[in-house]
């Protein structure tokens, strides 16, 4: 119903009892309307500060005028609340009764709601108490509160337990919808109630659903206001209907749920950082997967339309996503696991018992109307990111999806065209999505038809590139190769703007330069805005000058095709020629026959020369693109390699794809195959039997790992060339086919152009299963597919990653072949505890989606407070040097914001005013700086309320550091520069120190009467690691931490912690590194402290984080469990918050205080980085089963919050170890322990052989300590020579051996057997040589059982990669392994600890100046193998790297060789050609670094002007000790920075040691005689 008011069209909708107003400009209507229909007393207006700010004034005042005039019958009261989920709880709900009933408030009140879900859901619940039931009227502000939650009549508020779980049914008289207050709804919150929109769509209304698809601009972008009113009326009408049939959710209003069995389970783990209609989107899309496997859906094909094309699996995807559409995710977050999304799940409302229950959509507009049970199984399947193929044969017939190839050039093409087009069999995936994407940028318009199956390209009053208008923001590209290089050449065309197009990180890595160098010099004007030949880039269109373009064609066909595709609307006609030779000739050939198609001929004198003449495309009416011939090629693989027959529909003899002829491949490997125009057929032959071939395949190149699939089960070596341009792909393809096909036994190699694959001659034994990384390439995903019908156990990573071009892969597999998939377990942990620092990753896809920077580092920015002269500024610089981002001083900040100096603004305004412009300026700050940058804060910015809650709610690091009281006040009274605050420093301080643990998460001490900055600026840096291991981003000033052993020390297969029982740990400064050799953490006993103030105990992590790396364990153990205190148990959780804050890696918590106070604190450690150890201590009782028993159900109560479970009891014989023995036997053969692992120990002398047998986390102590923290307890040297002389701690002795030849001469069996000695190791583990140039031997070698590893060396280091089972990425980036342990089950890994040894006396000569801020510049001298490592290690290091050798081109190899690690090329790496012009080229800077590779026969030394006295040389060469180079820089007085050859050898030996044995080195032992046997006394520093 519409009517009409004074200048106003109100639309409403009445179901049950709710009425829906909807219209534009209503707000200062609305009143008036209010008081006709619910005439009242007292009317109560409740809304929060944001929504205020923006509307309050101008609806208070009109309502205001509407209660005047009735002459004082009813009076106005408005509350206005704190904005944010916190605010919607009980205590808030009581007071704003209590403040009601101080306002008089009555029966005959009425409540208003102004705001979004949150106002609307506590007014609403306020409304339904107060005076048992009062009127509700909602005005909601966003659009999710529109269509959603102000409808229904649910009102609630959240408690500590989980949201909504307090509240009724209470349905308001009024819902007034006014469209005109969403024009100021930010985008993101826009699309998080479209989320709602097309869910009720989906459900209910097949024809709202096609407004929606066909409107995206018109809804989301211009926010058309009858538009709006349209939708949001249709869908509130909905809503509202269900709910009058269904009001308290007997069955029927179920249907609203859907897309929330899943959704709220995402949103109760990721909340606030994912949005309530993000994580819908994402249960749509996933329910409707999950409604496909259970075979419930009616019409796959058009569910297509909700959830197509990112991230999908359904079949028969025709048209883009909805969802996608309206900027929603439609992908589950990496860091979920299915463990976490079940336990959520299990607690949903729709549940029946144990049963987990969902709302099943059939089809657009229809579900079943009753929540429907779930194969959990197949949910599953559904929510883990991995999946594995069942081996069997292949039979039937199959159209795969159109070729993406071919679409990507026809929508450019038909863009540009004359006339409208129908283009059917489109590929909806995720390249083809960004060109739709781009070309709607451009302004092309279009729309869908036949149920999302055909675009229709529409006819345009504008003619040719006129029909485009330059981009209004960057276009984001993601990792689509093809458009991108599609839309360079176009963009240059696009006159009146700049067009920026940039990308994924991997994009940015993919060439450009080729096609920009001929863009450029025809005078086209493109800007490379980070990296020289790559994207970004910005161009400025002026039009493609036409006539000769000279162009490279070396690396890409794409970049033929782009020039091709602009060229008619050149300025004057295109000759093209090519040069440097061609790669992929078929794409090149399909691009001209296309233009043909659409009226454009393209002369061809000779093979590189193409001529294009100037016109216009003509669109056909219809245009049916064909299937994809390289999907094609995994299906008719599948045939070849299982030895069944499948036939491939719409790709033929008539196909235009050079990959049509990939069945003549198949041919030569043994099987039959037919083709006709429009099909082709493989069968594999019949004994099963496939041959090898060598071919060419540079005419299909995308279906090269498709063969290496076939060639693995082959007889012979299948050789591979003419791909070389694929190593410039979605990855290097080349090298991830040699490296995953090694994790299943197939030995490849790498050739120059392309790659050779040992087969198994289909003996099947011979190979074993494996985990694939798929390196986001879906073409990896694919083709190990194909062999998993083969080779049973191979497991997919990343299935998602076939969206690209073929996303119905997996279920054609199983609803076309039959195909079994499954979801094999993997070895991983539950993140639920610590998605919270994980989820802030999707807030930047999310602002990707949205529009918002893409760019930049995707972390939080990092904020930092603390009291004056604390060093918030030195620190806070130092860090942002160490995570390699930007520092910002609020102070400085300040000055720029308002353009006036602290003091002088203070003396001018005030204090109150200037705390007020510092909170806008740091509310300004962070909108500019909101990821990727530390910022420091004055002193004082806790002393504003809103300021501090504004910290406090801040979902990145806020991060105090603090400093001895003693040390700022000294500091305060001695510097007179800084305005003067009015009252004592010490006074500020103790108001003030509260306030900073109110509003930050973490504090750093610095360490009393500090002198020593930089160690302590490289101890903040460890410290924000060790919080949060994505930052790892280190440049230099850190202690290279080893991030595993932070993390997992309760994991390691033998670990132990040091008991301190010192009062101050001051007193162990000399002392520390020999009584901490032997353990992996260090337990700060704090009941046994001299002191507890807060203060003192920060001191105290302090000096532990000075002293050792190692992760610190915060015991405070009571009286009652055998320690010293004896404060209230609120106490003892207070001092507990306080080791949280300190960022202690494991807290010790008691499990016998109440579980009220344990929970909570439980709760609050979940949200960090700690781990908690749930313990329990009972020396009194005596030992029994039964006791042991009632100590771990004690503990049991917090299994699934704690990490580790810790039990003590007491021996009084040898007896009762064996009580526990028998205990731990019946544990640890159930699973109440939840897979956590568990300390159980008896103290006493007589429980000594406990702490022996004990393996996980023992406690020790050592002889230099003052006493044993306890009865019994022994020295973890005690533990380790019992453990070996009762021989339980590990098998039969082992041997490493060092493989290579020549090696007589080798210090390692030295090194190694000195330290084996040092350790009591020497009667478990020997080194020795096995010298050998056969690989062969040494692999047999490293199978044999008492075989424990080795070291490898020259010529074995790159050859025995493929034999490995696994190779550190670390290792991959190097390209050579010198190290090889062996895994429990007798898996070979490979690492590398050369560039370790690098790193390591790197960091340890450089110590940066005081303050100094600014990345490394390093040289590497040489292009051999060590090379390799040097340059990962100043990569990964952050340095600007350049690289000098003789022979220039072993240089530029490696400066182009790919970094494994991360898969991108070596950032900053720059090849000299002349060493002598190199000052020129640092550009007034100085050399840091300069690692020499080469033989000192070289004589290389370094022109003079590079060296200075605080130069860092390494030199790689021990053998002579003393080189050209190193004579050089000493004589040049920089001996300081010298590392020479043998501290490497000894480094690198030290961390093959560590990776041995699981053992920290015994440095001093080993240092001795290496140098002994050496001569070379003189270099005593190895020691420490």
């Amino acid at each position: 119903m519409t009517s009409s008011t004074p200048g106003l069209s109100v639309s409403s909708v009445a179901h049950g009892q709710e009425t829906i107003k909807v219209g534009s400009q209503l707000l200062e209507w609305i009143p008036s309307d209010i008081i006709q229909i619910v005439p009242s007393s007292t009317y109560v207006v409740i809304t929060d500060s944001n929504i205020f700010k923006l509307f309050g004034d101008k609806f208070v005042s009109a309502f205001s005028k509407e209660v005047a005039n009735l002459q004082g019958k009813s009076n106005l009261i408005v509350k206005v609340l704190e904005p944010g989920e916190p605010t919607k709880c009980r205590e808030v709900k009581a007071q704003i009764e209590d403040w009601m009933i101080n306002n008089g408030c009555n029966r005959d009140t009425c409540v208003v709601a102004l705001g979004g879900g949150v106002i609307g859901d506590l007014s609403g619940f306020v409304a339904s108490t107060f005076m048992r039931g009062v009127p509700v009227i909602q005005i909601p502000t966003t659009l999710l509160a529109m269509v959603d939650s102000s409808i229904g009549g649910k009102t609630g508020v959240d408690t500590d337990v989980a949201k909504n779980l307090v509240g009724s049914f209470h349905h308001p008289k009024v819902i007034y919808i006014d469209t005109s207050l969403l024009s100021t709804l930010p985008k993101r919150e826009f699309s998080n109630g479209m989320a709602e929109v097309i869910k009720t769509a989906a459900i209910r209304d097949a024809e709202l659903f096609s407004i929606l698809e066909n409107n995206t601009d018109r809804i989301l972008d211009e926010r058309n206001q009858d538009l709006l009113q349209k939708v949001i009326l249709r869908t509130g009408g909905i809503k509202a209907h269900v709910v009058s049939l269904d009001e308290r959710e007997g069955g029927l209003r179920s249907i609203l749920n859907f897309g929330h069995t899943i959704g709220h389970a995402i949103e109760a783990i990721v909340t606030p950082e994912m949005l309530h209609g993000e994580c819908v989107s994402i249960g749509m899309v996933l329910e409707t997967q999950l409604a496909y496997k259970m075979g419930l859906l009616e019409n796959p094909a058009a569910i297509g339309r909700l959830i197509r094309s990112v991230r999908t699996v359904l079949p028969s995807l025709t048209a883009i996503s909805c969802l996608s559409s309206y900027k929603l995710p439609l992908h589950l977050p990496k860091f979920l696991t299915a463990e976490d999304l079940f336990a959520k799940m299990t607690l949903d409302k729709k549940n029946l018992g144990k049963k987990i229950r969902t709302t099943i959509l059939l089809n657009i507009g229809k579900v079943v109307e009753n929540p429907v049970a779930v194969d959990n199984e197949k949910l599953r399947q559904v929510l883990m990111p991995h999946i594995s193929v069942i081996p069997t044969v292949i039979n039937g017939e199959i159209s795969v999806p159109g070729s993406k190839s071919i679409s990507n050039r026809v929508l450019p093409i038909c863009g540009l065209g004359e006339g409208p087009c129908r283009v059917r069999g489109l590929l909806q995936a995720d390249d083809t999505r960004v060109m739709l994407d781009s070309l709607k940028e451009f302004g092309i318009q279009f729309h869908w038809e036949d149920d999302g199956t055909t675009l229709v390209i529409a006819e345009s009053q504008e003619k040719g590139i006129k029909k485009f208008s330059p981009p209004s923001k960057p276009l984001f590209l993601g990792n689509a190769g093809t458009a991108s290089r599609f839309l360079t050449t176009l963009v240059t065309m696009i006159e009146g703007g700049t067009s920026t197009l940039t990308g994924s990180q991997r994009l940015k890595e993919r060439p450009i330069r080729d096609l920009t160098d001929a863009l450029l010099k025809k005078g086209c004007h493109i800007k490379f805005t980070e990296k020289e030949g790559f994207f970004p880039i910005k161009v400025h269109g002026e039009g493609l000058p036409g006539g000769v373009i000279d162009l490279s064609s070396n690396v890409s066909s794409q970049y033929v095709s782009s020039i091709l595709l602009s060229a008619p609307y050149a300025k004057s006609p295109v000759e093209l020629r090519l040069h440097g030779g061609q790669v992929s000739r078929p794409f090149i050939d399909m691009t001209t026959a296309l233009m043909s198609q659409f009226g454009i001929s393209v002369e061809t004198p000779d093979e590189n020369t193409f001529r294009v003449p100037l016109g216009r495309y003509q669109n056909p009416p219809v245009f049916t693109i064909e299937s994809d011939a390289s999907s094609a090629s995994y299906p008719l693989a599948l045939a070849a390699i299982t030895g069944g027959e499948v036939t491939v529909h719409n790709i033929g003899s008539a196909s235009i794809q050079g990959d049509a002829k990939f069945y003549t491949v198949l041919e030569a490997m043994g099987c039959t195959a037919t083709q006709t125009a429009t099909s082709t057929t493989v069968k594999g032959p019949a004994n099963g039997k496939l041959r090898a071939v060598s071919v060419n395949m540079d005419f299909m190149t995308d279906t090269f790992m498709t063969i290496c699939a076939v060639a693995a089960v082959a007889e012979g070596t299948t050789v591979i060339t003419g791909i070389a341009n694929q190593r410039v792909k979605e990855c290097n393809r080349i090298l991830a086919m040699v490296t995953e096909l090694a994790k299943l036994g197939v030995v490849a190699r790498e050739l120059e152009d392309g790659l050779e694959v040992d087969g198994v001659a289909g003996d099947i034994s011979k190979l074993h299963g494996g985990n694939i990384e798929c390196y986001l390439d879906h073409r990896i995903a694919m083709s190990f597919a194909v062999l998993g019908t083969r080779v049973p156990g191979i497991v997919i990573l990343d299935k998602e990653c076939v969206d690209k071009t073929y996303p119905e892969f997996w279920m054609d597999l199983e609803s076309k072949f039959g195909v079994k998939l499954e979801v094999p377990e993997l070895k991983s942990q539950s993140l639920t505890s610590k998605a919270a620092s994980a989820v802030r990753n999707v807030v930047t896809t999310l602002s990707e989606a949205v529009g918002l920077n893409p760019h930049g580092s995707a972390e939080p920015s990092v904020v930092l407070v603390g009291m004056r002269g604390s060093g918030k500024s030195t620190m806070g610089a130092a860090l942002a040097r160490g995570l390699g981002w930007p520092f910002v001083d609020l102070d400085n900040e300040f000055v720029a914001f308002t353009g006036q100096p602290i003091q002088g603004f203070v003396t001018e305004h005030g204090w109150s005013v200037f705390r007020q412009k510092e909170e806008e300026c740091l509310r300004s700050v962070l909108s500019l700086h909101p990821t990727g940058t530390v910022i420091s804060t004055g002193g004082g910015i806790v002393e504003t309320p809103s300021a501090k809650k504004f910290l406090a709610n801040y979902h990145g690091l806020v991060l105090q550091i603090s400093r001895d009281t003693d040390d700022v006040m000294a500091l305060l009274e001695s510097d007179q520069t800084r305005a003067k605050l009015g009252e004592a420093p010490l006074d500020i301080w103790k108001r003030r120190s509260p306030l900073y643990h109110e509003c930050s998460k973490l504090q750093f001490h610095v360490k009393k009467m500090e002198n020593q900055w930089s160690k302590a600026e490289g101890e903040l840096i460890d410290f924000v690691q060790r919080w949060d291991l994505r930052f790892k981003n280190v440049l230099m000033g850190g202690r290279n931490l080893g991030l595993k052993e932070v993390v997992d020390v309760s994991s390691l297969e033998s670990s132990f912690f040091l008991s301190l029982t010192v009062g101050n740990v001051d007193t162990l400064e000399g002392v520390f590194t020999r009584i901490s050799a032997d353990v992996q953490a260090i337990e700060l006993r704090v009941d046994l402290l001299d002191n507890t103030d807060a203060e003192y105990l920060a001191q105290q992590v302090a000096l532990l984080r000075r002293y050792s790396p190692l992760p610190i364990i915060w015991t405070l153990r009571t009286q009652p469990q055998g320690g010293k205190f004896t404060g209230k148990p609120e106490e003892y959780f207070r001092l507990n918050e306080l080791g949280l804050r300190l960022g202690c890696e494991f807290i010790d918590v008691e499990a016998c205080h109440s579980l009220d106070h344990t929970t909570k604190f439980l709760n609050k450690l979940a949200s960090t980085r700690s781990k908690a150890i749930i313990s329990y201590h009972d020396f009194d009782s005596p030992t029994s089963t039964q006791n042991f028993q009632r100590m771990l159900q004690s503990c049991l109560r917090y299994v699934s919050l704690g990490h580790v479970i810790k039990l003590v009891g007491m021996a009084r014989n040898h007896q009762d170890c064996y009580v526990l023995f028998t205990f731990l036997e019946r544990v640890k053969t159930g699973n109440v322990l939840k897979g956590k692992p568990i300390i159980a120990i008896c103290a006493g002398s007589a429980g000594r052989l406990t702490r022996v047998t004990n393996l996980t986390m023992t406690p020790v102590t050592h002889p230099e300590l003052p006493v044993p923290a306890a009865p019994g307890q022994l020295s973890a040297a005690e533990i380790l020579s019992t453990r070996m002389t009762l021989g339980f701690d590990g098998a039969a002795a082992s041997v490493f051996y060092l493989f290579g030849s020549p090696i007589s001469a080798s210090l390692s069996p030295l090194l190694h057997n000195t330290g084996f000695r040092a350790l009591n190791l020497d009667a478990r583990y020997s080194y020795e040589l096995f010298d050998t140039t056969n690989i062969t031997n040494v692999v047999s070698k490293l199978r044999e059982k008492g075989t424990a590893g080795g070291s490898v060396t020259i010529p074995h280091k790159q050859s025995i990669i493929p034999y490995l089972d696994h190779v550190t990425e670390s290792a991959k980036a190097v390209g050579a392994v010198n190290t090889v342990t062996k895994t429990e089950d007798g898996r070979l890994v490979g690492d590398n600890t050369d560039w370790v040894a690098i790193d390591t006396l790197l960091r340890r000569r450089y110590v940066p100046l005081h303050g100094e801020e600014r990345k490394l510049t390093s040289l590497v001298v040489g292009a051999g193998g060590t090379s390799n490592a040097a340059v990962y290690a100043l990569v990964k290091g952050g340095h600007q790297v350049f690289i000098y050798n003789r022979t220039l081109k072993a240089a530029q190899l490696l400066a182009a060789r790919k970094f494994w690690g991360n898969r991108s090329r070596f950032p900053g790496v720059t090849v000299l050609e002349d060493i002598s012009e190199f000052s020129k080229k640092l550009e007034g800077r100085k050399l840091d670094v300069v690692i020499a590779t080469v033989p000192p026969a070289a004589n290389f030394t370094l022109p003079h002007d590079l060296i200075h006295d605080r130069i860092i040389t390494i030199e790689l060469v021990y053998n002579p000790r003393d080189t050209p180079l190193l004579q050089q820089v000493r004589a040049a007085g920089a001996a300081a920075g010298v590392v020479e050859g043998l501290e490497i050898l000894f480094e690198q030996g030290l961390a093959q040691f560590q990776l041995f044995t699981k053992r920290k080195a015994p440095r001093s032992e080993i240092g001795e005689a290496f140098l002994s046997h050496r001569g070379a006394n003189d270099l005593k520093l190895l020691l420490n």
